[in-house]
C-alpha cells in the first residue's frame, strides 16, 4: 500500500492579496515544522513519504518543466533551515519537513520560483530596481522577513529582497487579469519614472514574469 500525504488546500484569497497578515499566516503554514533548535532530532522520512511527495508535486514539475529531487532529510550537506534548498543548481525538497500536499507544493514553488527563477529576473532588473523594491518594503513586510529568516533591514538589500520575494513566490498567488494589466502598465511607466513605488501586485507580477521566463528557458534548453 502506498502512502498519501494529507491534503490541505487552504490558500490566500486573491482579494486579500495586499494583506500582510495573510502573508504571515501563509509563511507560518509553509514553515510548520519543529523549531530550529530541535531540528537536529528530526527523524528522516521513509520511502513511502518521499514517494507521496513526488506524486504531489508531479503536476507542478510538468508545468514548470523542472524536476526536483526529494530527499529524506538534511543529508549530503543540506540543513534543516528550509524545506526547499538549492544545491549544485538543483532544487532539493526535504521530505521530513513536509507534512501534506500543500506544504509539498509550497516547497516546490519556493525552490523553483523563488530560488531558481527569481534571482535571474532580479539580475535582469538591475541594482537600481532592487534598491527601489528594498526601499519600498514597509515595517510589517520587514517584520515578516525576520519571522522567516535571520535577516533584517540592516542586511544586504539584494539578499533581503531575494529572500522576501522567494517566500512570496512560494504562495503561488494568482493575479487577476486586471491586476496583471495594471502592473504591466506600471512597468512601462517605471521605465521613464524609475522612482514609481512597487506595489504588492507589482511584486507578484515580477514573480509571474520570472516564472514565465524560467519555463521558456527550460523549453529552449530541451531543443
Amino acid at each position: 500500500m502506498t502512502a498519501a500525504l494529507t491534503s490541505r488546500t487552504d490558500a490566500i484569497d486573491a482579494t486579500d492579496l495586499v494583506s500582510i497578515e495573510s502573508i504571515k499566516k501563509a509563511f507560518i503554514r509553509l514553515n510548520e515544522r519543529v523549531a530550529a533548535n530541535e531540528a537536529v532530532n528530526l527523524p528522516l522520512a521513509d520511502d513511502a513519504h518521499v514517494e507521496a511527495i513526488k506524486r504531489a508535486i508531479a503536476p507542478a514539475e510538468f508545468e514548470y518543466k523542472t524536476k526536483v529531487q526529494v530527499v529524506v532529510g538534511a543529508v549530503g550537506g543540506l540543513d534543516q533551515s528550509a524545506p526547499a534548498q538549492v544545491q549544485n543548481g538543483k532544487v532539493k525538497l526535504l521530505a521530513n519537513l513536509i507534512k501534506n500536499d500543500k506544504q509539498a507544493l509550497d516547497a516546490f514553488y519556493l525552490g523553483v520560483r523563488g530560488l531558481l527563477a527569481l534571482p535571474l529576473q532580479l539580475d535582469r532588473l538591475g541594482n537600481h530596481s532592487i534598491q527601489q523594491i528594498f526601499a519600498g518594503l514597509n515595517e510589517e513586510q520587514l517584520t515578516t522577513l525576520t519571522t522567516i529568516s535571520d535577516l533584517d533591514a540592516t542586511d544586504d538589500p539584494r539578499l533581503v529582497v531575494e529572500t522576501y520575494l522567494a517566500y512570496l513566490a512560494s504562495l503561488n498567488i494568482k493575479l487577476s487579469f486586471f491586476d496583471r494589466r495594471n502592473s504591466w502598465q506600471r512597468s512601462l511607466v517605471r521605465k521613464v519614472y524609475p522612482k514609481l513605488k512597487w506595489t504588492a501586485e507589482d511584486l507578484q507580477y515580477l514573480i509571474l514574469n520570472a516564472s514565465k521566463r524560467w519555463v521558456k528557458q527550460q523549453l529552449k534548453a530541451r531543443k
